[in-house]
């Protein structure tokens, strides 16, 4: 869920927006040990809320826009301490898992405007400012000890390309666009598409 205000001039915007996202975590891992085989699950749950602005300055050249872009994002979550349900000897159980993050963007916008349609393209470049906690503690067998954690990619380029809705008639607009991260090479790379619905006062 993610809420957003935005201010407008005459040739530039600020804005700033607020998202709190609610995720579920499912393991399930399969032990052979010789002949012996053994099975583990385990499920969890975390939440990550994140507060930013963001702004831009746009040149209009009869129905073309070309804007230059800058966002600034904090995030703080966390992932429930859990452990696997089967109680034998191969059973691990880990704990509160923080997440952290301080991203900024900066890039540049194309949009052309089409009576009430506002296609447009955007590229931003995206720095990873802080690290989440390299370590999680970690029990096995009534032992204690810790493992890394992978960590995120420091910077990557952002891409979206998107299709905006707005009669001049009335206050609200709707987008719909599609998204992907070039250069990353964490799990959270793949293409990605959202709609967005907003009123204007």
């Amino acid at each position: 869920m993610n809420t957003a205000v935005r201010y407008d001039a005459d040739k530039w915007w600020v804005g700033a927006a607020l998202q709190l996202s609610d995720n579920d975590y499912k393991t399930n891992r399969q032990i052979q040990l010789d002949s012996a085989k053994r099975s583990q699950k385990g499920e969890t749950s975390g939440a990550v809320i994140s507060a930013g602005v963001f702004g831009g300055y746009e040149w209009k050249f009869d129905q073309s826009q070309v804007a230059l872009l800058a966002d600034l994002t904090n995030s703080h979550g966390k992932v429930t301490d859990f452990g696997e349900t089967e109680a034998n000897a191969m059973r691990l159980s880990f704990a509160e898992q923080q997440i952290r993050s301080v991203r900024s963007g900066v890039g540049t916008e194309y949009r052309y405007q089409f009576t009430d349609w506002q296609p447009y393209v955007n590229a931003r470049w995206v720095k990873e400012w802080r690290d989440s906690p390299a370590e999680l503690v970690t029990t096995f067998n009534n032992s204690k000890f810790k493992v890394g954690l992978a960590q995120a990619d420091k910077s990557w380029v952002n891409v979206q390309a998107g299709l905006d809705w707005k009669a001049k008639s009335s206050p609200w607009h709707f987008q719909l666009a599609v998204q992907r991260d070039l250069g990353r090479r964490d799990n959270f790379s793949g293409t990605s598409f959202h709609t967005h619905v907003g009123y204007q006062f």
